[in-house]
Parts: structure tokens; C-alpha cells; sequence
């Protein structure tokens, strides 16, 4: 896989390629516009050329991200592709306008040595799975996630140890039994948080055709699930970690409620520069995190600086302009500190935050059946 940042008046050349060999891809699989693209490939046909040149498993797509700092728009480029050589293709086609101010040489182009991709059959026997004695154990499905659990109880039981230490160092509270019950209160699907903003890429899955054979999908989709919850503990768990740690150190510090909410207004500005990409995922992370300040003080009704808090970072939320730096709202850091104040363990918070994700995308995957 690979991906281009593009910014300023010398990469238009190569936005229009991107987009046009982006719709092209996108369009054996899916229904699109090709009006503009048709027209222009007539001419010499490059488009058509490059696709037929390369293998069957590969994607592309382009994103337009707005720029904070000088009002403009910059666009992100992402291929991944089953070969190196067909992402090389695609970064020599797109960046080709580019020679020109490298002297006549064209980037990537010494990268590619065939003339086409051999494409070959993925896929996954499911009948020769599923004669595999249980003993010996089957290479795919469902059987290798419990098993890999079982392994690693003494990894997540260094992990847990990990966490509480980060964050507590060596004084390691008691939680609470009754946060625990609160918790799963919380990752309830039937809690108003907006449960159902986002699909994980389920549905773009779908489109693309990832569950198309009858016999692959249940395996097709367990091996997406698996890759999704895995993708989402590994992004969210750091910010989760950085608001559980804003009230865990001011409930010990006694630090006051502005500078938390300062504290906290950086850490948002840079979890949506980690989200700036991807604008389905930075939008339901928003809509999450507004659900959950909705619903926090049916959790800290009792006690009243925490309950203030919210309401600080709900009216920061609010506010577009001002002398008050206005904030995002994204879910993990909301939900790491909603989590401190239900004195849930770290570790917990976030396996439970991850489980919310994989069960939203399995939900995703029930409706589109």
C-alpha cells in the first residue's frame, strides 16, 4: 500500500489522474459516473491500458481535506494493491506530470519490470477447511481467535498491569464492582450515543465485493471483523488512555476544572488531525462523542465536578468562535474520561470501547443482509 499527500497549485495535474483512475477502479465494481473520464480516455486510452496491465485486487481512492491554516484543500491518495509492482504502476501513472520538474525523469517508472500483473485466484478452500479434523486445529474461521485468547491470558494480564501503572504509577486504586455494571450499561447498543453513525467499512466492503461468494463470506467477514477490532484497539486505545489519565491525575493533583478542559481541548485538536483523512470515521467519531456527553450525567449524577466538567467540555464543543478555543468532540477521549470518572479500569475501557466498534460493524453486516 502507499499514499500521496497533495497540497498547492503544482500537484492539479496529478489530482486529476488519481481521480480518474480512482473512478475507473471504482467503477468494476460498483455504479458511477464516467462521463468526464470516458471522454478524456478516448483520446490514447493510458487509463484503460493501466488497468488491464494490472491484477485483480486493487483499490484506490482520493480524499480532500480542508486546510485550517491557509483556507485551501490538500487530498490524500491511498492504493493498495495484492502486487508492489501494480502500486508502483499506479504512483508512476499519477505522478508522471512531475517529470517535468525532475529533469525528464519519471518517478517509479524503474520500479516496474513486467509489462502486466499475472492474476491469480484469492480465495479460501472452504470445503478443505472444513475437513479438518477439530484436533489438528483449521488455519481460518473463528477457531483460531479463541484459541489465541486462551494463549495470551498472561499478556493481557501484563497489558492490564502496564496500563494501571501508566497512569496511577505505583498507588493502584480499587474499582469500583458497580462501575463495571455501569460500563456495560454504556456499551448497551441501545444507549443513544449513535451507535450506528458508521459501519467500519462494512458497507464500502460490500460494495467492493470482499463478501461476494456465499461460501467465502462468513470467513471473509470473520477475517474483516477480526483485522477491524484489532485496527480499532490500536487507534484508540492511546487517546482513551490520555483522557482516562486528565481526571485519574486531577482527582489526585487537585487540579482545577479549566486547565483539565485546556488539557483536554489539545488532545481533541490532535486526535481530528489523526481523523482529518477519513471524513466518514472523523464524523461519527464527533456524533459518538456527543452522544456520550448527552448521557453522562445519568452517570455522574452524584457527584458534581465531574457532571461540571461535561458541561465545560459540551459548551467547548459548542462554541464556534470566541475567546473559548472551540473543540471537536471525538468519542475515545470522551469516553476515557467518562470511564475515569465511573472509576472503570484502563484496560477495561478500552477492550470494551473495541468490542462497541467490532459489534456496530457486525450490526452493519446483519442489516446489509
Amino acid at each position: 500500500m502507499a499514499s500521496l499527500l497533495l497540497h498547492g497549485p503544482a500537484s492539479s495535474e496529478v489530482l486529476i489522474r488519481a481521480e480518474q483512475v480512482s473512478l475507473k477502479l471504482a467503477s468494476m465494481k460498483a455504479r458511477v459516473r464516467l462521463s468526464d473520464i470516458d471522454h478524456a480516455d478516448q483520446e490514447d486510452g493510458e487509463i484503460t491500458r493501466l488497468i488491464s496491465s494490472m491484477g485483480e485486487h486493487v483499490l484506490m481512492s482520493v480524499t480532500a481535506i480542508d486546510s485550517i491554516r491557509d483556507g485551501g484543500t490538500c487530498s490524500v491518495v491511498r492504493i493498495l494493491a495484492g502486487s508492489n509492482e501494480d502500486v508502483y504502476r499506479l504512483l508512476h501513472f499519477c505522478l508522471k506530470p512531475c517529470s517535468s520538474r525532475l529533469g525528464g525523469l519519471e518517478p517509479y517508472k524503474e520500479r516496474i519490470h513486467s509489462s502486466k500483473t499475472v492474476r491469480q485466484k484469492v480465495g479460501v478452500d472452504v470445503q478443505a477447511i472444513k475437513n479438518i479434523p477439530a484436533s489438528e486445529g483449521r488455519k481460518d474461521g473463528l477457531e483460531p481467535i479463541v484459541r489465541e485468547h486462551k494463549h495470551n491470558v498472561h499478556q493481557r494480564m501484563l497489558a492490564e498491569e502496564l496500563a494501571n501503572r501508566l497512569i496511577f504509577g505505583e498507588k493502584i486504586p480499587v474499582f469500583s464492582r458497580d462501575a463495571w455494571f455501569r460500563l456495560c450499561t454504556l456499551s448497551d447498543s441501545a444507549l443513544p450515543v449513535g451507535s450506528f453513525a458508521h459501519s467500519q467499512g462494512i458497507e464500502a466492503a460490500s460494495q467492493m465485493g470482499l463478501f461476494e461468494s456465499d461460501e467465502d463470506s462468513p470467513l471473509a467477514l470473520a477475517s474483516f471483523l477480526r483485522s477491524l477490532s484489532r485496527s480499532s484497539a490500536q487507534f484508540a486505545t492511546p487517546m482513551i488512555l490520555a483522557g482516562y489519565s486528565l481526571l485519574s491525575s486531577s482527582a489526585r493533583d487537585n487540579v482545577d476544572l479549566s486547565q483539565i478542559k485546556n488539557l483536554w481541548v489539545e488532545l481533541d485538536a490532535r486526535a481530528d488531525t489523526r481523523l482529518r483523512s477519513n471524513g466518514p470515521s472523523r464524523r461519527a467519531s464527533m456524533d459518538q462523542g456527543l452522544g456520550l456527553i448527552r448521557v453522562s450525567p445519568s452517570f455522574n449524577h452524584q457527584h458534581c465536578r465531574w457532571s461540571e466538567l461535561f458541561e465545560m467540555i459540551r459548551s467547548s464543543i459548542d462554541t464556534p468562535s470566541g475567546n473559548d478555543a472551540s473543540s471537536f468532540g471525538h468519542s475515545a477521549l470522551i469516553y476515557g474520561i467518562l470511564c475515569a470518572s465511573l472509576r472503570v479500569s484502563p484496560i477495561d475501557s478500552c477492550r470494551v470501547y473495541s468490542f462497541g466498534a467490532t459489534r456496530d460493524a457486525m450490526s452493519a453486516a446483519v442489516r446489509l443482509n
